[in-house]
C-alpha cells in the first residue's frame, strides 16, 4: 500500500506540475516562507473554479475541522506528524499522500523537530466559510 500511497503521490505531483506549466506558473517546493515559531502558515499557489491549491506550514498543530462541500489531497513535503481522520491515525512523512473527502472529521499534529509542510489541493475551490471546527 506504501507502494501505491506513494506513485499516487508522484502521478499528483507531476499533473500538478504539467498544468502549472501549462499555465506559465511554476513553483518549487518546499516555499521560503517568513519563519514562525508556533501556528500554520498558509500561501496560496493557484486557484480557479475547480480548485485551490496551497502550500501549508504547520508548526504544531491543526485542530479538528471538517469541509462540508469540498475534498482535500495533501501530499507531504516535509517534516512528519500524524493526522486523525474520523477515528483513524495516519502517520505523516515526505511522500505521503492522504486524500481527504468531504464530511471527514480532519487534524495533525507535528512530530518532527522541524514543521510539516504539505501541498493541498482542495476541490473545488476552497470556500473559507466551508472550514468548520470541531471541539476536541
Amino acid at each position: 500500500m506504501k507502494g501505491f500511497s506513494l506513485s499516487v503521490s508522484f502521478c499528483l505531483l507531476m499533473i500538478i506540475c504539467c498544468l502549472t506549466t501549462c499555465i506559465h506558473a511554476q513553483t518549487q517546493l518546499p516555499l521560503s516562507l517568513p519563519l514562525a515559531e508556533s501556528g500554520v502558515h498558509v500561501e496560496k499557489l493557484s486557484e480557479d473554479s475547480l480548485s485551490t491549491a496551497y502550500y501549508i506550514v504547520v508548526h504544531d498543530e491543526v485542530k479538528p475541522h471538517y469541509h462540508a462541500r469540498h475534498s482535500e489531497h495533501i501530499v507531504v513535503i516535509e517534516g512528519e506528524g500524524l493526522m486523525r481522520m474520523n477515528a483513524d491515525t495516519i502517520a505523516l512523512s515526505p511522500g505521503i499522500h492522504v486524500f481527504i473527502p468531504s464530511g471527514t472529521i480532519h487534524a495533525v499534529k507535528v512530530t518532527s523537530d522541524g514543521p510539516l509542510g504539505v501541498l493541498s489541493i482542495q476541490t473545488p475551490r476552497f470556500d473559507p466559510t466551508d472550514r468548520i471546527s470541531v471541539e476536541d
